[in-house]
């Protein structure tokens, strides 16, 4: 399995020993699905990839620069008083957003899809509660991810994810320590 970053552009040799060539994780970038158009565009390259028989997750940021202006929203309208927890709770809804978006494009174009959401009880990836800069809690993370989307996987579903977010053990909702994070996460789907 191979991460493609930037909708299809470099691809990043997964973590561990084991490659499963049948199982592509797509990262979409923000600018790659800025627009509806450009949107329908990678959903069909995605269906593409699914008839040759592959498996398929893919892994959405925020549209075009929606998480910049939802800080420059907070940072105006708050006058810097908004909390790293609220606001982490903010510019996470970016992400959940685009998931929605994307997932909708593929079922559009007659995909059998669903996107992942942090409110979902089975969210697989927990963090530390260090808001605006949490880790991955790898020992929770692997095991839920591995699980969701094996499940996902043998139900013959595309599973669309937010990146970059995550929740605490309580179910807050957190932001990820830079993109490397979720890249890393999205790479533990090796079999």
């Amino acid at each position: 399995m191979f991460l493609n970053s930037s909708a299809f552009g470099r691809r990043v040799k997964p973590l561990g020993n084991k490659i499963n060539n049948n199982r592509i994780v797509f990262k979409l970038g923000g600018k790659s699905i800025s627009d509806g158009e450009k949107a329908k565009k990678l959903a069909e390259k995605v269906l593409f990839k699914l008839k040759t028989g592959k498996q398929i997750a893919i892994v959405v940021s925020a549209t075009g620069d929606t998480t910049d202006l939802l800080i420059r929203y907070c940072e105006k309208a708050c006058g810097g008083k908004v909390s790293k927890k609220d606001l982490d709770e903010i510019v996470a809804m970016g992400e959940r957003t685009s998931a929605r978006l994307f997932a909708a494009t593929l079922k559009a174009q007659g995909a059998n899809t669903k996107f992942l959401d942090p409110s979902d009880i089975d969210w697989p990836i927990i963090t530390d509660d260090n808001f605006g800069d949490a880790n991955p809690l790898e020992s929770e993370c692997l095991p839920k991810i591995r699980s969701k989307l094996e499940q996902l996987f043998n139900e013959n579903i595309i599973p669309v994810m937010p990146g970059f977010i995550g929740k605490t053990l309580r179910g807050e909702i957190t932001t990820l320590v830079g993109v490397e994070a979720t890249q890393q996460l999205s790479l533990s789907l090796k079999p």
